[in-house]
């Protein structure tokens, strides 16, 4: 099931949160497009891609860990493309 989704150049989806790492799960597809993650104000070096050869859910499309735990962080994807975005949801982890 796709929960949102967006074929929008620069349409952007701002997830704010509070945990030491977070997954974001998605589709990818044909018709996907790439991504530019923004976590915490700053520009990753790198990026992710909702393009495949078929249409697959369930797809991990950004897996970050190492962050301070128990503080607030945003991490905003932006449609960067031409294609599609697909975003399922995202998990958060956080110590005990």
């Amino acid at each position: 099931m796709i929960i949102s989704w967006t074929s929008q150049k620069d349409a952007n989806i701002t997830l704010r949160f509070t945990g030491k790492a977070i997954t974001v799960v998605g589709a990818r597809g044909p018709a996907g497009s790439a991504c530019t993650l923004i976590l915490d104000g700053k520009t990753l070096p790198y990026g992710c891609s909702t393009r495949a050869q078929e249409f697959i859910v369930n797809q991990t499309l950004f897996q970050y860990d190492g962050l301070a735990s128990g503080s607030e962080h945003n991490l905003t994807l932006v449609n960067s493309g031409e294609g599609f975005v697909y975003f399922d949801y995202a998990n958060i982890t956080d110590s005990l």
